[in-house]
């Protein structure tokens, strides 16, 4: 008998958000990726982004970037069909169901663009307000739709 016992590694806790809203009677979706690469065309991530109707923000992460859908996508294959365009433009390992909110050790998420005139959803956008002065005054806000966040575990600091 083969004993498969790995090294033990250090987990560390960080909280994300799941691709799912819900009103308490219906799901819909968020577009969430993570591309792991800074040398990246962000004139092309911000005109496929556009060409989506939906308002986002984008933020430089310690490896690369994240891409925060702020808008309900009504349908799985809307948003599928979202996802996959960033997928065949910016390839990843990456399944779009969560992405981390909080800061790595020693990260700096510096803000680099957005698209802020579709409804975003409230409780979403408040999370990112405060970290890159986002003014949400003039911002149309949907509070039908409710954010879940999720707890999880990842062997990377």
């Amino acid at each position: 008998m083969t004993d498969y016992k790995q090294e033990e590694k250090p987990k560390y806790r960080m909280m994300g958000i799941n691709n799912h809203v819900t009103d308490k009677e219906h799901w819909v979706y968020l577009l969430l990726y993570d591309i792991d690469n800074h040398d990246i065309d962000l004139n092309k991530l911000r005109e496929i982004l556009d060409s989506f109707e939906i308002s986002y923000l984008v933020y430089k992460t310690k490896n690369g970037y994240h891409v925060i859908g702020l808008t309900p996508i009504p349908t799985a294959l809307d948003w599928g069909y979202k996802f996959d365009i960033l997928q065949i433009h910016f390839p990843e390992y990456y399944n779009g169901q969560t992405i981390r909110i909080w800061r790595k050790k020693d990260e700096i998420q510096e803000f680099m663009f957005c698209n802020l005139k579709y409804p975003v959803i409230s409780n979403l956008l408040e999370k990112f307000e405060k970290r890159f002065t986002i003014n949400s005054q003039y911002i149309p806000t949907s509070k039908r739709w409710y954010l879940i966040h999720e707890f999880y575990w990842t062997l990377k600091a």
